[in-house]
């Protein structure tokens, strides 16, 4: 109770300064009691020889744990001042361990929502207005459940815009991805597309080539087989007529009766009875007439 009222004193400065040791008071009175209510547990002496505490009665028990929790709700008070919120969460719990408690909720609610854990400390505040809505806690308490509602709706509707455009960049990142993928996928069937045109007209022209061969080999061996057989059409008729030649010339030894000497133009003239035989007439030939030869013609007619 004198860390208590010690502190109580020393944080009505207000300063800082008086604020720490304020806290160090509580502090203080809070190790007192939690060592007082330890030793009361023990029935005999520790291994070191410390003898064993006074025994509490249920009554004294209950105070003192009254006297640690207002000891700790300072405490929190203390660390709400200097803005460490950790610190006051910590000794909030510590009192809301052993049971509900109003102010506990409403200063861990406070620190929660400076530690930006909006939704914890919109149930502290809740849960502390529901155990002091008659006080005069309660107006206070309205006030900064309100406050805090309304900075979690706007953090909601923050992480809910932030969150539409981080699905909107996923979003336009997979239609990119998708665009880039077709867009390759369209690239390499260009790709294979004029590969295998290559591939084709090369064995188009393989087959033109081929082709060309064949038909300049079946050429060759046609024109050798004309060129054979019109060597042999030669050879026969020079044979005929070798043979026709040999044959006219046994007639005429045979046949032909032996003519006086005859002299003149009659000597001239072949036998009277001397066999013949039809040729065929010589092909027309179209002869050009020289240029000079034809000036010449021009000029006569005229």
């Amino acid at each position: 109770l004198l860390k208590k009222n010690q502190g109580n004193s020393s944080f009505a400065g207000g300063c800082p300064a008086d604020v720490g040791c304020a806290l160090r008071r509580y502090e203080a009175g809070i190790l007192t009691l939690e060592g007082l209510m330890r030793d009361s547990t023990r029935r005999e002496a520790d291994q070191d020889g410390t003898p064993p505490g006074k025994v509490l009665s249920h009554d004294e028990r209950a105070e003192a744990e009254n006297m640690l929790a207002a000891l700790r709700l300072n405490a929190a008070q203390a660390e709400l001042k200097r803005e460490r919120w950790p610190a006051v969460v910590s000794f909030c719990e510590a009192v809301l361990a052993r049971g509900p408690n109003a102010k506990a909720h409403y200063r861990r609610g406070l620190a929660r929502a400076k530690l930006d854990d909006l939704d914890g400390a919109v149930n502290d505040l809740r849960s502390a207005l529901a155990l002091a809505e008659s006080s005069d806690l309660g107006a206070s308490l309205r006030r900064e459940l309100a406050r805090v509602q309304a900075l979690r709706q706007e953090r909601r509707k923050m992480e809910r815009k932030a969150y539409t455009g981080m699905f909107e960049k996923l979003k336009n990142e997979d239609e990119e991805a998708e665009r880039k993928r077709r867009e390759a996928e369209e690239k390499e069937r260009e790709r294979e597309k004029e590969i295998a045109e290559r591939d084709a007209a090369a064995k188009a022209e393989a087959a033109r080539v081929e082709a060309e061969k064949d038909a300049a080999a079946k050429a060759e061996e046609e024109a050798t087989a004309q060129v054979k057989k019109l060597t042999e059409s030669i050879e026969q008729q020079v044979a005929q007529q070798q043979t026709e030649a040999e044959r006219a010339a046994v007639v005429n030894s045979e046949k032909i009766p032996a003519r006086e000497q005859e002299t003149g133009i009659l000597a001239m003239a072949p036998p009277p009875n001397l066999p013949t035989r039809k040729t065929a007439p010589p092909p027309a030939v179209d002869y050009k007439v020289p240029s000079f030869l034809r000036k010449k013609k021009q000029t006569t007619a005229s």
